[in-house]
């Protein structure tokens, strides 16, 4: 068995960001998402890249029944669906719901597979907790500057949609 990873924040972008998302060690047994040309084991995606179709490669030792599911370790209260797509077999599955199991034809592809993830939507009026002067222990307050909304959160500030402003 193998594992890969998404990880899901507003402040990834589709670029290689160091710390966050980590290149697959290839393996007999290896399953990763392709992104930018990279072979990840851990994906660092905004929630508007995951809900795009992330190429998912494997290798497999040998020809076979194989099956995805997922962790249940992983934090999965904010979504919905995560899709999985068989493009050999034109089928399209939702993790959350159920296992896809299927035969591997050849012991290598990076072109078969792809997934993506739809988030859970907060209605427009949720509370952000942006109104918070304290939000978990950290200082936080929003403020703006040359007409534009910032969010200045323990000493760290962000623009209105959650991207580290340097």
């Amino acid at each position: 068995s193998d594992n890969t990873g998404l990880l899901i924040y507003e402040e990834f972008t589709p670029a290689y960001e160091i710390n966050a998302d980590l290149e697959k060690m290839m393996g007999s047994m290896s399953i990763y998402t392709i992104y930018n040309g990279y072979t990840l084991a851990y994906n660092a995606l905004s929630p508007l890249n995951a809900e795009e179709q992330i190429p998912m490669g494997y290798i497999v030792p040998a020809k076979g029944e194989y099956t995805f599911s997922l962790d249940e370790r992983g934090d999965l209260d904010d979504i919905e669906h995560i899709y999985l797509m068989d493009k050999e077999m034109g089928v399209t599955i939702d993790l959350l719901e159920e296992e896809y199991v299927f035969n591997a034809t050849e012991m290598k592809s990076d072109t078969r597979f792809a997934i993506n993830v739809v988030l859970k939507s907060e209605g427009a009026n949720a509370p952000t907790g942006l109104d918070d002067s304290n939000v978990n222990g950290e200082q936080t307050c929003k403020f703006f500057y040359q007409d534009k909304l910032y969010i200045k959160h323990n000493g760290v500030i962000y623009d209105a949609t959650g991207k580290h402003v340097k």
